[in-house]
């Protein structure tokens, strides 16, 4: 095992990161009442680059306003914040780390109230059973103009100057509803077959990438599986073909994560205190990477040692390894590892996730700038 593969360099498309070790997208919880970012954030992302991460993904940010999922969260739906946004990008890149926004339609994971009283939209009416929400089904101009507004929001992120996007088609949010048999039922050519429910995220990433150019790179965390009871939703067999199908595109980065809100846990699951409990997602990576040797595979899930990490990496399984809960208990773990510690410090208590905990921070350490 080579003990410093983690902190090889590699590329997504043509930008190179310094290391394997990504910021997977966590919802900061610090933008204002109308997404826009604020300072705060800036500080956040500032000590996660100047910890060592190579590549930092924002928290889910929203295309358009009906796509909102929550009030602290940040939205690239407006040329108005391209400054801001810029801002942002500028002050991470001084402090050495690449950084990326996610873009997010939250379709039927949301509430009423987050999108200025209107119902919730989705592929298909389907309950979702945690929030009792009943969306409405999309109609195809509907559908038409989301997928511009995924493009629009691209070509906003490529201004301000970040160093790619990523689409979030994972967790049950809009993208994912839409590839799932559980929340696609359409017969359209939205619906149906694997080749149409896929069609909504294909013609998302080509809209993307007609804006953004060839040379911008284009990511996307994509669940492996839904893990819905009695196996309703998306498994690995579809998302292995979704997979190829992006590589073919010309996709430049995959993340493989698991679940949306009517399964929750298996995203987060607690108590992940031996080496055994980590990488719970790493299957559904090992699969996707085997369908795709070429394209860098991201892997996500419970990751706490530098052992494991390494092992992942020398072993071929993935390529980069993604980190959430490790980097809210200390943002400056890759310098850590880096230096000689063999694990994280996060205990997956979860307390973080509380959405009363607003700005985000370790609740056992109370360390972060902003909370000390």
């Amino acid at each position: 095992m080579d003990s410093e593969l983690l902190f090889t360099p590699i590329k997504i498309g043509n930008l190179e990161l310094k290391n394997r070790i990504m910021r997977s997208a966590t919802c900061e919880r610090i933008a204002t009442d109308n997404g826009c970012p604020t300072e705060k954030l800036n500080t956040v992302l500032e000590d996660l680059a100047i910890g060592g991460v190579g590549l930092i993904v924002t928290g889910y940010t929203y295309i358009s306003e009906t796509g909102r999922s929550n009030s602290a969260q940040m939205g690239i739906y407006t040329d108005d914040y391209i400054p801001v946004f810029k801002k942002l990008s500028s002050d991470v890149h001084k402090c050495g780390a690449k950084i990326a926004i996610q873009l997010v339609h939250s379709g039927r994971q949301t509430r009423s109230k987050h999108i200025g009283g209107k119902t919730p939209m989705a592929p298909s009416a389907v309950e979702e059973k945690s929030s009792k929400v009943i969306p409405h089904e999309l109609s195809n101009d509907e559908i038409e103009k989301i997928i511009a507004e995924f493009g629009d929001a691209a070509k906003r992120v490529q201004i301000a100057e970040f160093d790619a996007v990523q689409l979030h088609g994972a967790h049950g949010y809009l993208i994912s509803q839409f590839i799932s048999p559980y929340t696609n039922c359409r017969e359209d050519k939205w619906g149906g077959n694997s080749e149409n429910r896929m069609r909504f995220l294909i013609e998302v990433y080509r809209n993307v990438r007609t804006k953004v150019g060839d040379d911008f790179p284009i990511m996307i965390k994509l669940n492996g599986a839904d893990f819905i009871k009695g196996g309703l939703g998306l498994d690995i067999t579809d998302a292995v073909e979704i997979a190829k199908t992006l590589a073919k595109e010309g996709i430049n980065m995959i993340e493989v994560s698991a679940s949306m809100w009517e399964s929750y846990f298996p995203i987060v699951k607690p108590d992940i205190d031996s080496p055994e409990k980590e990488a719970y997602f790493l299957s559904l990576a090992e699969e996707i990477k085997k369908a795709i040797p070429n394209i860098p595979v991201a892997t996500v899930g419970g990751i706490r040692s530098r052992e494991i990490m390494e092992k992942i990496i020398s072993d071929g399984k993935a390529d980069i390894i993604s980190l959430c809960r490790p980097l809210i208990c200390e943002t400056d773990l890759p310098l850590k590892l880096q230096r000689g510690q063999l694990k994280s410090e996060c205990i997956s208590c979860n307390k973080c996730l509380n959405p009363r905990v607003a700005p985000i921070y370790c609740v056992q350490k109370r360390k972060n700038r902003l909370n000390t």
